[in-house]
């Protein structure tokens, strides 16, 4: 057995050809490269060959033919090796790593070397290559579902020689998870089982935080005895962590943010949209290498995702209410949905239904009394009950307060606080019974509750009301007077003119000479009386202006709604000639001798320097376009119609 050999042929005294062969061998594919190099040689300085023919020859490795050709082949100095020809050929082995292979060439050298020498033969030589040892491959490798328990591997791999020992490695990238040594091959295909423990399963989830699948490298080395046969085939699968194997988390709770003006409503109770609730979630982990990305809670059709959140606001629900939670990890996994009831009580803000106050007689039984100087008040008001077992826990608080109407200042009539949640009474105000038929008088009812609900109402208690009263300086008609000569509540209705110092009041309104405008046709005249004429048709009226001739008299009329511009109104501006020419009649005229420092329109007509000026004329009318209309324009500025009238009697 060899990688190399030697073929030699001494075909004349002093020359030879030469086959050399060497092989490289792939122990993977159980394969050799044999490449084979030709020859010629000079045995001695005085051995030489000179021939710059095309010669031809051939080298045959393992039954293939690599034929060759080229001019001076056959040239040769003393004491050279000349190569000929180089060429290769794969071969593969038997299945035990064995091989033997045959070797040959032909070179046609046709020279005369006394004598001459036509085709020069190689005989066909058998030659051994070095066995292959051949490593065990990996056929199958499955992938797993990592699930916690142990799990089984299924590894085939096919061998050549039931001497050898099969040696497994396990790993994800670089990291190595598992080793399984000194397995006996069988030298065929042969099915292995091997165990990863799930702690390894740990270790490689350990490795992937961010993913649910990982590939698996599993390598086999092949040994004799103690010597590696080879380097180490492999073969990869798939590793993907169970669906089971999800982020965890404890509970999700909620509490109040603040207290509800003492109240406690027990665990997991809450007041409809009082409650401001702190949610969090506890003991979200993730699993098996993973860390918590996301968080979910859920109340009342709101969703938030954050693992505390500081502020719910006030939810308005009632009853029972499912809190739920779940949590992301890294690997897009999400755990299962934790539930906590919550109940939400019925709750609205404190209401007042009836607040009335009205004069009443200071006696017994406070019989109505438009006069009254005693204020009787009826309230009915209500907050919402609060009893999440059997103990009612809200308490109505109430103030009623008192001022004038003219007065910045309230005073506190009565006040208390009830547990009753409604309450229903008459009150009449014992204490201040002096409320002067003269004044207007505001109550405030203002009722709380115990979680900070408010409700508010303003009365107005009247002046007092009579027919008529009497005054040392004047009347009172529908009330107590209190001001003037004559003091009026309530509308006042009068047939006949009202005069104020003899002049009749309209009079002194629309006196003979104003103006009476309306987007309404009815005359003054049916109005206030006297004598009107429609006004100022179709013109806008203007302030007098004693400064400008056109508004220096009363009634002036001016203005025009078009207007036709003169010449001197007009903007300056250019107007557009119409294309023409000029033309004129030939004329010439010659210069003598000299120099002339400028000249037109010249053409050389003379000898020397004598010039001729060409000119023809014609006349020409030039006229200037015309544009514009001629017609009046509007003048009109921007207005709105009504009627108008003069008062002229």
């Amino acid at each position: 057995m060899a990688l190399s050999g030697t073929i030699t042929n001494v075909f004349r005294t002093g020359y030879d050809l030469r086959l050399i062969w060497s092989a490289t061998q792939d122990t993977i594919n159980n394969q050799s490269t044999v490449t084979a190099r030709m020859y010629l040689r000079s045995l001695g300085s005085s051995y030489t060959i000179s021939s710059t023919a095309v010669k031809y020859g051939a080298t045959v490795i393992d039954g293939s033919s690599y034929p060759f050709s080229g001019a001076g082949l056959a040239s040769l100095a003393g004491n050279q090796d000349k190569l000929l020809f180089t060429c290769s050929k794969v071969i593969t082995h038997n299945d035990d790593g064995t091989r033997n292979f045959n070797l040959s060439g032909t070179f046609d050298i046709n020279v005369d070397l006394s004598p001459y020498v036509g085709t020069i033969t190689l005989a066909n030589t058998l030659f051994t290559l070095d066995n292959i040892p051949r490593m065990s491959l990996i056929t199958n490798f499955g992938n797993i579902t990592m699930a916690g328990a142990t799990q089984n591997l299924s590894v085939t791999t096919t061998s050549y020689s039931s001497t050898y020992n099969l040696d497994f490695t396990l790993k994800i990238g670089a990291t190595t998870i598992a080793t399984w040594n000194d397995i006996v091959a069988n030298g065929g295909s042969q099915s292995h089982t091997l165990s990863l423990t799930s702690a390894q399963q740990d270790a490689i989830m350990g490795l992937i935080p961010n993913s649910t699948t990982a590939t698996m490298v599993m390598s086999c080395q092949t040994q004799s005895s103690t010597t590696n046969i080879g380097t180490p085939t492999t073969l990869s699968a798939t590793a993907t962590v169970g669906t089971g194997i999800i982020p965890t988390l404890t509970s999700v709770t909620a509490t109040e943010k603040a207290t509800l003006g003492g109240i406690s409503l027990g665990a997991n109770r809450f007041l409809q949209t009082i409650s401001d609730l702190i949610l969090d979630i506890t003991g979200a982990t993730g699993i098996k290498g993973s860390t918590i990305a996301g968080y979910s809670i859920n109340i009342a059709g709101r969703n938030y995702t954050t693992v505390k959140v500081d502020s719910t606001g006030g939810l308005n629900v009632t009853g029972t209410q499912a809190l739920t939670a779940t949590v992301t990890d890294s690997r897009g996994r999400t755990s299962s949905t934790v539930s906590t009831s919550l109940t939400f009580l019925a709750y609205t803000v404190p209401n007042i239904s009836l607040f009335t106050v009205v004069r009443a007689d200071t006696l017994t039984p406070f019989a109505d009394n438009p006069i009254g100087t005693t204020a009787k008040i009826n309230y009915n008001c209500s907050v919402s009950t609060v009893k999440p077992v059997s103990t009612e826990l809200n308490t109505l608080t109430y103030s009623l307060e008192s001022k004038l109407t003219t007065s910045g200042t309230y005073t506190n009539i009565s006040s208390g606080a009830v547990t009753v949640p409604t309450i229903t009474r008459v009150v009449t105000n014992a204490t201040h019974t002096t409320y002067l038929v003269t004044g207007a008088y505001d109550f405030r009812l203002t009722i709380t509750d115990k979680v900070g609900g408010v409700s508010k109402t303003d009365v107005t208690m009247a002046l007092g009301k009579v027919a008529m009263s009497w005054g040392v300086d004047g009347i009172g008609v529908g009330k107590v007077i209190t001001q003037g000569v004559l003091d009026v509540l309530g509308d006042s209705y009068f047939d006949g003119a009202i005069y104020n110092k003899g002049v009749d009041l309209f009079k002194l309104i629309y006196p003979v000479g104003a103006i009476y405008m309306s987007v309404v046709s009815t005359s003054p005249a049916t109005l206030f009386g006297g004598a009107w004429a429609v006004w100022g048709t179709g013109r806008v009226p203007v302030g007098i202006d004693t400064a400008q001739t056109e508004f220096d008299t009363i009634e002036e009329t001016g203005g025009a709604k078009t207007h036709a511009l003169s010449i001197a109104e007009l903007a300056s501006h250019n107007h557009t000639q119409n294309a023409h020419s000029h033309l004129a009649t030939t004329r010439t005229t010659s210069y003598a001798s000299g120099t002339q420092s400028s000249w037109r329109c010249m053409s050389f007509v003379g000898t020397s320097n004598d010039y001729a000026q060409n000119v023809s004329t014609s006349s020409d009318t030039a006229t200037n376009i015309a544009t514009g209309s001629g017609t009046v324009h509007n003048n009109l500025q921007p207005y709105i119609t009504c009627y108008m009238w003069k008062r002229t009697a």
